[in-house]
């Protein structure tokens, strides 16, 4: 900040208040934070890095619990700055808004739906992130209490649609691991609910048997339901 106050104008001073506001975001002070980027915008309203700047400040918005706010400063980078790198993050996060929103409007759910849907059916994001966003299209439908569709989403979408890149990427994005095996446990808890203990084992296979780190976990999950409900699983 004192950089940005001794030498304003100088080409680096746009950087020096961005990443003293983003300091002070891991420092969680966050009003401060938003003074800075703040002075950013007043002061160097054509500098590159605005894009990172607007979407640090609808971070800091839903950090707050600001969520509408946060949505149109997202919706304002997706419009202004389409060829921004960061585009796809703010679909990401404007649907996590719309998602924390649901609450207490259900309606919100399908508008998470429609932005996640976005990040989906983009040829330019990531395999992890894309896994990411239908991973939470199928917790909107779980939360629409359109189980039976959100089931059908994780296992289509999720697990069967990706199986094989799993398999034929030993060295994936670890972050695509995370979303690939919640989508399976998530699938498998929708059986556990139906008291489906041989669907529910048989989802969760798919992750005991594969590498991710989360295979213990499945295995687990695994005997304590054949411990619980041994006579469904009596061999012949």
């Amino acid at each position: 900040i004192e950089f940005a106050r001794k030498y304003k104008g100088h080409s680096d001073a746009p950087f020096a208040l961005f990443m003293a506001g983003n300091c002070l975001v891991r420092q969680k002070d966050y009003l401060a934070a938003m003074e800075c980027l703040a002075q950013l915008l007043r002061d160097y309203p054509d500098s590159s890095i605005i894009p990172r700047v607007r979407f640090m400040q609808a971070d800091i918005l839903s950090f707050l619990g600001r969520f509408s706010e946060a949505i149109v400063v997202y919706d304002e980078l997706i419009t202004k700055y389409p060829a921004s790198e960061l585009v796809f993050d703010a679909w990401g996060r404007k649907g996590d808004c719309q998602f924390t929103l649901g609450t207490d409007n259900s309606a919100r759910y399908v508008e998470s739906m429609e932005s996640y849907r976005v990040i989906v059916q983009s040829s330019k994001t990531s395999i992890d992130k894309i896994m990411q966003a239908q991973y939470k299209i199928g917790k909107c439908m779980e939360k629409l209490n359109r189980t039976e569709e959100a089931f059908e989403h994780y296992y289509r979408n999720c697990i069967i649609k990706y199986a094989d890149f799993l398999k034929q990427n030993p060295r994936r994005n670890s972050s695509f691991d995370v979303w690939f095996a919640r989508s399976i446990i998530s699938a498998a808890e929708i059986k556990e609910k139906e008291q489906n203990w041989k669907a529910a084992v048989a989802i969760l296979e798919r992750l005991s048997e594969s590498d991710i780190v989360f295979a213990q976990e499945a295995k687990e999950k695994i005997k304590h339901i054949k411990e619980r409900h041994p006579e469904f699983f009596i061999t012949e």
